[in-house]
């Protein structure tokens, strides 16, 4: 009886201990586990922190260069405003006004409308205030309308080379419209002849124009005629340049 007690006790103390054992065997496992697990996100929060301060330090440098790209524009963008502000007041300094200006531009133009560069400089050349011209020469034609043409709608100038016609619109009578053209409305002149570039022009009278042939320029002026049906043209002849 007394054998079958202890054998039974120390069955009951080997579990005891055995039950400790396995309790502290888990412990250490469980604490060693969390003690990995808690080291192991320290590592990783280090880690973090310092790619974080990383990547501060990269947006910082990042900065600064990007705030000296900003400032070396700005100095850039300052000098070429003040280059751009020397270049307009020299340019406004330098540039024709008045007269120059508007004979420049009317030398761009006639370039432009393919007359010859050197040309224009050996009219410019020769070019001078005294004006050499001949007696101007009058001469009176009909204007030709719907129902009036005829041998005398006509004239000439230079020895027969240049001709003269001008076509008007009929004056209105109590009867209805007359063969004569009406002054007090507008008429079509036309200039035509041997080496002339065809002219026209018209408006109401009294009415000019200017023509450049060859050497020579021709202003022609046209007034109403006393005789009706008729205007009245004076043509003069002035060397050119």
């Amino acid at each position: 009886m007394s054998y079958g007690l202890y054998d039974s006790e120390r069955r009951y103390r080997r579990r005891t201990l055995w039950r400790i054992v396995k309790a502290l065997v888990t412990l250490v496992v469980v604490g060693g586990t969390g003690l990995f697990a808690y080291q192991l996100g320290v590592e990783h929060a280090r880690t973090a922190e310092l790619r974080q301060d990383r990547k501060i330090t990269e947006l910082a440098e990042a900065d600064a260069k990007l705030r000296q790209t900003i400032t070396r524009l700005e100095d850039e963008l300052q000098q070429e405003r003040s280059k751009a502000r020397g270049l307009e007041e020299k340019l406004a300094r330098e540039m024709p006004s008045g007269d120059a200006k508007a004979l420049i531009e009317q030398l761009v133009e006639r370039i432009k409308a393919g007359v010859d560069p050197k040309r224009l400089e050996e009219v410019i050349a020769h070019a001078q205030n005294k004006r050499e011209c001949q007696e101007p020469q009058t001469r009176r034609f009909s204007v030709q309308t719907p129902l009036q043409r005829g041998a005398a709608s006509s004239v000439t100038f230079a020895n027969e080379t240049i001709a003269v016609t001008a076509q008007g619109e009929s004056a209105r009578g109590a009867g209805g419209p007359e063969a004569w053209f009406d002054p007090a409305r507008p008429i079509k002149v036309k200039i035509t002849g041997l080496g002339v570039q065809p002219a026209e022009f018209d408006g109401v009278l009294p009415l000019s124009h200017v023509l450049v042939i060859r050497d020579a320029e021709y202003r022609f002026v046209l007034t109403a005629s006393q005789q009706r049906g008729s205007v009245q043209i004076a043509a003069e002849r002035c060397s050119f340049p």
